[in-house]
């Protein structure tokens, strides 16, 4: 007999539990986001041993990290995004902080939904955050959602000579959205630019932070 996804949520195996997860991304319903919102809310502790080895609850990291990912394909409207996040945004695992930002971005772009100061300011800080840079990559993208223009000016200052090329460019691709959008001017903009650290240790054979510059320098011209 073929067991339901709920029931194959309650089995013992977190493999099998797993892939339930994953499977309830595929169909946008009340009932799915609703069975992946108590997989979040599960906060039981894992068995003696597994906590040892590090994982503290029954609902393992890669669970937690793969039900934000379902989540993403399901109804905002049908499940509590605000309160997932703010639990998530703490949570130990640091792939279930970075899909948990990304799912929330994906919502913030494709939806009319806002988010609380609180919320805002939790983002904020895993922004200037440095102990992990997936986490700060996926937090980038919020620049044009929460952040004012002296806000974003005085982030640059942080961020154009970060360490981690990967971050410089999650920042420039904001920047193209924010000029997208008009939301700076495009001297504004040029001003961020000209301190910016364009050293990276990836290239395609074309140095990929290089192509991002050139991408946002076209925009500005169009937009100017």
């Amino acid at each position: 007999m073929v067991m339901s996804l709920k029931e194959q949520l309650n089995q013992e195996k977190w493999q099998l539990r797993n892939a339930a997860v994953k499977k309830l991304g595929l169909d946008k319903s009340p009932e799915n986001a609703q069975l992946l919102t108590e997989v979040l809310r599960d906060k039981r502790p894992s068995k003696w041993w597994a906590n040892l080895l590090g994982e503290k609850f029954h609902q393992v990291g890669f669970i937690r990290r793969n039900a934000w990912a379902s989540l993403k394909n399901q109804n905002p409207e049908n499940f509590p995004l605000e309160e997932l996040a703010m639990a998530s945004l703490q949570d130990p695992y640091y792939e279930v902080q970075s899909a948990c930002l990304r799912t929330l971005y994906h919502h913030l772009r494709e939806s009319e939904i806002t988010l609380s100061q609180s919320l805002e300011a939790r983002i904020k800080a895993r922004i200037l955050s440095g102990d992990n840079f997936e986490i700060r990559l996926a937090a980038i993208p919020f620049l044009s959602f929460i952040y004012e223009k002296d806000e974003i000016q005085e982030l640059a200052a942080q961020i154009v000579r970060a360490r981690h090329w990967r971050v410089r460019g999650a920042f420039l691709e904001a920047l193209c959205y924010i000029v997208e959008k008009g939301a700076m001017k495009r001297e504004e903009v040029e001003a961020l630019l000209r301190p910016f650290n364009m050293r990276s240790e990836y290239f395609k054979p074309i140095f990929l932070l290089k192509e991002q510059r050139a991408k946002l320098d076209q925009m500005l011209l169009e937009k100017s």
